[in-house]
């Protein structure tokens, strides 16, 4: 059976003069991104592919995951339609056949 897991970025910033897209984390959001992602690896199966939108908040939080999983490269895909996955979010599937 596949398992699909929609994960939201962490706290983002709104300091910053940008265009929403290029919107970084919060220091909170960092820290927080960091602890979950730990609590989620050492709690949840391994997935088999991270899957995460080009918006920096976005692959931020999804890199913590990846490095928490300790996933290589090639299970991690960055997504550059919005069409298809909202920036704001970005998902991972776990389970022997996962794929999208």
């Amino acid at each position: 059976m596949k398992t699909l897991y929609f994960i939201r970025h962490a706290k983002s910033s709104w300091k910053h003069n940008v265009i929403d897209q290029q919107r970084p984390l919060r220091t909170r959001g960092v820290k927080d991104a960091e602890v979950v992602s730990k609590l989620v690896a050492a709690s949840m199966p391994v997935p088999n592919l991270i899957i995460t939108s080009d918006a920096v908040r976005a692959k931020t939080t999804a890199h913590y995951f990846k490095e928490a999983y300790a996933l290589k490269e090639t299970n991690f895909i960055m997504h550059y339609h919005q069409q298809t996955i909202r920036h704001s979010y970005w998902l991972f599937l776990s389970g022997k056949r996962s794929v999208i």
